[in-house]
């Protein structure tokens, strides 16, 4: 059985994502920083990423609502929260983060976006989509956080064949 055969399978009914691994861009404050929080209280590991950090304010000079205060509701809900401090706009902090979830947990399950208009949507290599993106060249396109993680906050379905 493999490491994340164990880890779902472990999931209860107070927390179906337990197990699963989410990422939450713009998860500061607003829709994203629900959306983390609900998949937090849902099981999840969440990372969450953001410009407003508590030792940087953002371009617009935000100071509160940071996403180490996100990652903490995150894991006070019942999952676990990792801020990760990235710049959407910068394609090599994207990368990063990319390259980041994949070295420390080897997939992504869930993708919540809420970036805000200016972003460039996020993209994923076919190793790092979730199970039901697997088709789509951009995460995004089929995984948007609306599409995937609302209400429930369920996880991304499997590929069909």
């Amino acid at each position: 059985m493999s490491n994340e055969d164990k880890t779902i399978h472990n999931a209860g009914p107070d927390q179906p994502l337990a197990g699963r691994i989410a990422l939450v861009a713009g998860a500061t404050r607003g829709a994203g920083r629900a959306q983390a929080v609900e998949l937090g209280r849902a099981g999840a590991t969440v990372y969450v990423t953001g410009r407003t950090t508590r030792t940087r304010a953002s371009e617009v000079g935000r100071t509160s609502e940071t996403i180490e205060e996100t990652a903490e509701f995150v894991t006070a809900a019942g999952g676990t929260g990792i801020a990760v401090p990235t710049d959407h706009l910068d394609e090599d902090q994207v990368r990063a983060l990319a390259r980041r979830i994949d070295r420390e947990q080897g997939r992504l399950d869930v993708l919540g976006e809420e970036t805000g208009p200016g972003s460039p949507p996020l993209r994923a290599t076919a190793s790092q989509r979730p199970a039901g993106c697997a088709r789509s060249p951009h995460a995004t396109t089929d995984c948007r956080a609306g599409r995937r993680t609302s209400a429930a906050a369920r996880p991304a379905a499997p590929a069909s064949p």
